[in-house]
This record gives C-alpha cells, structure tokens and sequence, in this order.
C-alpha cells in the first residue's frame, strides 16, 4: 500500500476534511442544548497497555474526529489526548462532533504504537457509541505522520484527514536531516572534537535535543572557540572561509535530498 499515492488525493483529503470541519449535519437538539448538557466521556486501556479517551455529545452529529498526539519525551507522563488544545475541543464538542484519541503504548517516536493504538481506539470507539458516519483524522508534528499513515494503512475507515506540522518524508528521512544539521555543527564548530553523531558509545560526547549533560549549545561552541589558537586569526579566516564555502556550494548545487512522492511513515 502506497503513502499519499497521488498529490490530487492529497488535496482531496484535506479538503474534504476541511469542508466537513466546516459544514455539519445535527441529528439531535440545537447548540445550546448540547453544551449544557455535556459530552459523556470514557476512558480505558487497550490490550498493550495505551489507554484511550473518547467523548461523546448529546445529539452526536455523526462525525468522529479521531487526534493523533506529538512525540512524548521518554519518562513523561503520558496520558490519552482527543484533541490538541481544550478550545478546540470545546469547539468541536459544542458542535456535535464526536472526539477520540489514544496515549500510544510507547514513547518517544512511537510510529508503528500510534497506528495500532489509533485503530484499536476506532474500534473501541464503535463499541461504546456506535460506528460514525465518517471518521476525520487530525494531529500534530509525530501526530500528522501518524495521521497520513492511518490514510495510507487504512483508507477505507477515514473520509478525510488533516495532518498538521507533520514529519511526512518518513522517518528515516526526518533523522537523516537531522543528522546533517549535527553533522555541519560537528564540521564546523568542533573539528575533529570528541562529539559521537552515530554509533554513540559515550552518551555524554552526544549531541542531545534536551538541555542537560552532553547538549550541545551556544555555551559549548564558545568553550571549543577559546581552545583554539587564535594566533594572527588565522582560524577564524580559515573557519569563515570553510562556512563560505559551504554556503556557496549549497547555494550552487541545491538540496541534495528530494522527497519522494509516496513514502511509508515508519521506513
């Protein structure tokens, strides 16, 4: 099964998404009736251990907006999320629209536990409530690679989708850029240096993307600076020759990485 096979069903998807954001169909009592009366909520654990939140308004219009969450740092908590911020759950309830989302049973770039967890959720969801007439998936940063996934593994169960901010290259290709950037810091800054990109034997000669033992920071590269000989300033010229070069090759040559039209979200 291809990613995102074609760029006009991209757009199609989006759009639809959009349109059934932004056009609802009641099947219940007005507005104010039902955000005075309140969504039901439930909550559980799937058989892996993630656990799952769902809400529910009176007077349901059908439609089920599905939430794929962000990367969680390993060691944080790590609860279940229908949607991204509390107004726009407000938002979404007061308008009849069904909410759900899981925690994922990992942490981390927890991929292949999102999807899973995200269709066992579905399921959970068709039980408690009822199957919705069209299901939306939404979410942000790891959540949007999560969500095209969902599209990509299992069309059929989603009319729409709305993947926002995320890494949609794929993983693989998400940490290799990544890497070039840690890779030109190394180059530039910390020549030949102590600093392990790959292969890491010692986690605190790493470059980390949390503040703490090891990171490397702006702090860092001034420490690098003042060890070097600065003698006639020889370095510096021959440093912002390097940088120069660098930037013109950039420039000359242009991205050396395309991204692929259909790609898997987890390779």
């Amino acid at each position: 099964m291809k990613f995102w096979p074609k760029s006009c069903r991209t757009r199609s998807l989006t759009w639809r998404a959009a349109i059934a954001l932004a056009v609802p169909v009641f099947a219940g009592p007005a507005q104010g009736a039902l955000a005075a009366a309140g969504p039901a909520t439930f909550t559980g654990s799937l058989p892996d251990g993630a656990t799952y939140l769902i809400q529910v308004p009176n007077g349901w219009n059908g439609t089920l907006v599905l939430y794929s969450h962000g990367i969680v740092i390993p060691g944080s908590p790590n609860p279940a999320r229908d949607v991204g911020d509390p107004l726009t759950g407000q938002y979404l309830l007061g308008r009849g629209y069904a909410l759900a989302g899981s925690s994922y049973a990992s942490t981390g770039w927890a991929v292949q536990d999102g999807l899973a967890d995200q269709i066992a959720t579905l399921d959970v969801f068709g039980s408690l409530a009822g199957h919705p007439t069209r299901t939306i998936a939404w979410g942000h940063s790891l959540g949007g690679l999560i969500t095209a996934g969902l599209l990509q593994r299992y069309p059929d169960r989603f009319a729409g989708a709305l993947p926002m901010c995320g890494p949609l290259a794929g993983s693989v290709a998400t940490w290799n850029q990544a890497l070039d950037a840690e890779f030109v810091f190394q180059q530039l800054m910390a020549p030949p240096g102590p600093l392990q990109l790959v292969h890491i034997t010692d986690p605190s000669q790493s470059p980390r993307t949390m503040r703490g033992p090891g990171c490397l920071s702006v702090c860092d590269f001034r420490r690098w600076e003042r060890r070097e000989p600065t003698a006639s300033g020889a370095v510096s010229r021959s440093r912002a020759t390097h940088i120069a070069n660098v930037q013109h090759q950039s420039a000359a040559t242009g991205p050396t990485t395309t991204v692929p039209s259909e790609v898997d979200p987890i390779d």
